[in-house]
């Protein structure tokens, strides 16, 4: 019973949430930079404790949800793939920056001030690591290892990986036409991907890791430029 009112919230009541949210509460006030995170980060706890009481229930084990142990095969070639990943942004963003020219430079410094969703200083970085962490790890074990493991006997493969990867990508609401689409491509990617390799292992470390090198290239680019504070 529990395994499946988790599975009615993240596929129907969180989706709808975020969606009634994009295109109904468009002019709430911004709140604190940082606010809505840690809020997010309680939600998250909530959900993982009812996954943690759904699989003491049923006596599912952590490999039932991906995490599997030793790393198998192809979770080993995931977590290489990240690593690539990862090395190539590193250099890619290296190469941008050297051609930039001081338009280009003050416009993008621009698009970084104007983010209020990303740290802007090493004690905001420090308080927004543990928040990545906890819900990037969080969206993995709850939309990638609980719900293929819980919708696979019910509807198939094909239909476990669409509701999956489709109640995720409109999770994330709704803000131009761009955002939205990528949001559910990106959602069969890794559903596919954890699908094909049947380890969540180097997907959380994706998961964590895009954002986190987007916050720690953020904190740099203040540190370096020294922006006006807002």
């Amino acid at each position: 019973m529990v395994d499946w009112l988790l599975a009615f919230y993240l596929l129907i009541v969180l989706p709808c949430t975020q969606m009634w949210k994009s295109f109904y509460r468009k002019d709430r006030p911004l709140r604190a930079r940082g606010a809505g995170q840690w809020k997010s980060a309680a939600k998250m706890l909530v959900m993982l404790a009812v996954l943690g009481l759904s699989c003491w229930q049923s006596g599912r084990g952590a490999a039932a949800l991906g995490l599997d142990m030793p790393v198998s095969a192809a979770g080993k070639w995931g977590l290489g793939f990240a690593a690539l990943l990862f090395a190539g942004l590193y250099l890619g963003q290296k190469l941008y920056a050297s051609g930039l020219d001081g338009v280009r430079r003050a416009q993008m410094l621009k698009q970084i001030r104007e983010n209020d969703k990303m740290p802007r200083s090493p004690r905001e970085l420090a308080a927004f690591v543990p928040v990545v962490v906890l819900v990037g790890a969080g969206w993995e074990l709850l939309y990638r290892g609980f719900l293929l493991m819980l919708l696979t006997p019910v509807a198939g493969t094909a239909g476990a990986v669409i509701l999956s990867a489709l109640a995720y990508g409109i999770g994330h609401g709704y803000e131009k036409k761009s955002q939205f689409i990528g949001s559910i491509v990106s959602a069969f990617l890794f559903t596919l991907a954890f699908y094909f390799t049947q380890s969540l292992w180097w997907l959380i470390v994706l998961h964590i890791g895009l954002p986190l090198y987007g916050a720690i290239s953020v904190v740099a680019a203040y540190r370096d430029h020294k922006p006006m504070a807002v």
